[in-house]
């Protein structure tokens, strides 16, 4: 009997976006892998692609995009191989869902609640040979079934309110439980914990983290704090200037991190520095990359080797799960790494 596929994984992704100032490659060489019922945490500083790579997967092109290589296996189907008509109809919003990262402007301000979340069901939603009024009985129980599951209080009365009744993180209740209103297989979650207070994001991470066991979903969860990824998600996949990096499982990256950049992201964090520290530079235009590894121009540990070639993913820990971008594998160990 043959493994089931992944729920998603990418490979070799590359997307450039045209611009007044000519091709910019924003996604280059991506590789990421997501396994049913998994939370994989992506990560990387602002400016580095996580949210073009959540739009490719999704079909959702900024202007002037083009896909130049790579493949987005989605249950191992292709979604490159799909129209927008096929992807519309059959991906987004039905076996995959989506919660963006502002509650505040995801949901629009003139409709109740429950009108945008029934046209997401209109939309999407299986009909089960139902119409009228039996097919929109159905869907309101569905939806009342839904909000009370992601603990918003009086569900059937917060159909009939609008956006602005809602606290910040009622509203990104709202969010979740549109993302799941078609019972989706797979959600992308993009930065959905950034415009909320601690507290708040706390619950929202038990809320998912209990989702995703409930509901067997797969998760892939984008954000630039490897706190929110040590705590909600099983892998890890770092993100530097539109390649992937550093890729493993969280506990044992988050660790011994291999990379250069995994362990730069590391020192910056504030339970994990002694001191405020920062990543010196900033992340290279797309529209001019360095030659070789892009992030040796801030690297402390880079070698003039490091600026002659494009370095690959190859094992860096033990097991094939645990890969590196890095040049000095397969030559020597990194410094800073166990055993040196």
């Amino acid at each position: 009997m043959s493994e089931a596929p992944d729920a998603l994984r990418i490979a070799d992704l590359r997307l450039t976006i045209r611009s007044d100032e000519g091709p910019a490659r924003v996604l280059d060489h991506v590789a990421l892998r997501l396994r049913r019922g998994h939370v994989l945490g992506v990560v990387g500083e602002s400016g580095c692609g996580k949210s073009t790579l959540v739009r490719a997967i999704l079909g959702i092109m900024p202007a002037g995009a083009r896909i130049e290589a790579g493949e987005i296996l989605f249950e191992g189907t292709n979604l490159l191989a799909l129209d927008d008509a096929a992807l519309d109809r059959d991906i987004r919003g039905r076996r995959i869902g989506f919660i963006p990262q502002d509650p505040y402007l995801a949901l629009n301000p003139v409709f109740t609640v429950g009108a945008q979340l029934m046209e997401i069901m209109r939309r999407h939603a299986p009909r089960g040979g139902l119409s009228g009024t039996a097919l929109r009985h159905a869907f309101r129980e569905r939806l009342v079934s839904l909000l009370r599951r992601v603990q918003l209080p009086d569900p059937g009365a917060a159909l009939e309110r609008y956006p602005h009744q809602f606290s910040g993180g009622q509203r990104q209740r709202l969010l979740i439980a549109a993302a799941l209103a078609c019972a989706p297989s797979l959600v992308i979650a993009d930065e959905p914990t950034t415009a909320l207070d601690v507290t708040t994001q706390r619950q929202i991470l038990d809320l998912l983290r209990e989702l995703v066991a409930e509901l067997e979903l797969s998760l892939l969860f984008v954000t630039h704090d490897l706190g929110v990824v040590a705590e909600l998600c099983d892998e890890i996949t770092v993100i530097y200037a539109g390649q992937t990096v550093e890729s493993g499982p969280t506990a044992r990256v988050l660790a011994g991190p291999r990379h250069p950049y995994t362990r730069a992201l590391l020192a910056c964090h504030p339970e994990r520095a002694r001191a405020f520290a920062g990543i010196p530079g900033s992340v290279p235009s797309p529209l001019a990359p360095p030659p070789g590894c892009r992030f040796a121009p801030r690297c402390a540990e880079a070698r003039p080797a490091c600026a002659a070639r494009r370095p690959a993913l190859v094992p860096a820990g033990s097991g094939k799960d645990w890969l590196a971008d890095c040049i000095l594998y397969g030559q020597e160990a990194p410094l800073g790494t166990p055993g040196r």
